[in-house]
């Protein structure tokens, strides 16, 4: 029994000293190191080990171990200086409308042997340039003036015309990725076959008026009239009908907003709608008049009214 009592005497007092000692150890200053941040492990790799290096000089092509960064025992291999090459824009090209000079693409029928084919280029003074033998067809250099005969050997000749990149993008214009719709209409394989020399097609804008000093517009605007004011000076407070003018006509590829849907448009403004973007159906219908008497070949009417008119006017 006496034994017993000892035993537990001395679990209890081992127990004491254990939780003393936590004790002392958890009350005991223990110096921490700081979690370094990013931006000091970006500047100085050895930051997150806890160790320092002294910075030297970073030079274009060095190694961590020669800039400071790492000890200079630390073997690294030193990455030289590459320079990008430079981006190639694409230019728009003009598509030759005559075919290749002196040359004829002939399909022969599936059945004819290479010695009747030779037999019949021979005929005409023909000379093979390319042979596409699973199109059983023939690239042919004709002589001047030659002239290919029929035959039952060929089932069909034709010139061999010119292929083109496709112009897709004006590079310059700052809104032009964001004009979605132009592309669906095909606007810029249009612009591609606009000749430099096409003529001008008016078009008027019955609505707001224009931004008349508006730096992508400028060559595009024609003299019109203001009905809200009466006077020529078609200036817009609203800012509707210098966006559809821009939608219109703004210049292509210039650097600047975005890109119009036809080059050679030139906008007539004729603004019958103010500052609050209201205007009447008695100017909308002088405006339309005023339009076909200078010219317009198409007239644009992006407003609306709500009421219809019980007689309609006539012009004959």
């Amino acid at each position: 029994m006496h034994r017993s009592k000892y035993a537990l005497l001395a679990g209890i007092a081992s127990l004491l000293v254990v939780i003393l000692a936590a004790t002392f150890i958890l009350n005991s200053p223990i110096e921490k190191t700081p979690i370094p941040t990013i931006a000091e492990v970006v500047s100085n790799p050895l930051a997150a080990t806890g160790e320092t290096a002294t910075p030297g000089p970073v030079v274009a092509g060095a190694s961590l171990a020669t800039s400071g960064l790492l000890p200079t025992t630390t073997p690294l291999i030193s990455i030289p200086t590459v320079t990008a090459p430079s981006v190639i824009e694409p230019l728009a090209v003009a598509l030759p409308q005559q075919p290749v000079a002196n040359q004829v693409v002939i399909h022969f029928a599936p059945d004819t042997s290479p010695q009747e084919r030779a037999a019949y280029i021979h005929s005409f003074g023909g000379t093979i340039q390319q042979e596409i033998d699973a199109l059983q067809t023939v690239v042919v250099h004709l002589p001047a003036e030659a002239k290919i005969p029929t035959s039952p050997l060929v089932v069909a000749s034709e010139p061999n015309y010119y292929v083109a990149a496709l112009s897709d993008i004006p590079t310059s214009d700052v809104y032009y990725p964001d004009q979605w719709a132009l592309p669906v209409i095909g606007a810029p394989e249009a612009w591609a076959r606009v000749p430099a020399d096409a003529p001008a097609v008016i078009v008027a804008v019955i609505d707001s008026g224009v931004c008349l000093d508006h730096p992508d517009l400028q060559g595009k605007i024609r003299a019109g009239y203001d009905f809200v004011q009466d006077d020529n000076i078609p200036q817009d407070d609203f800012g509707h009908g210098c966006g559809v003018a821009g939608i219109i006509a703004a210049n292509i590829d210039n650097g600047l907003g975005m890109a119009g849907v036809a080059p050679n448009a030139q906008i007539m403004p004729l603004r019958v709608l103010d500052g609050n973007g209201i205007g009447t159906y008695a100017d909308v219908a002088a405006a339309i008049v005023r339009a076909v008497d200078d010219g317009a070949r198409i007239i644009n009417l992006s407003l609306g009214g709500g009421q219809y008119l019980s007689h309609p006017a006539k012009r004959d």
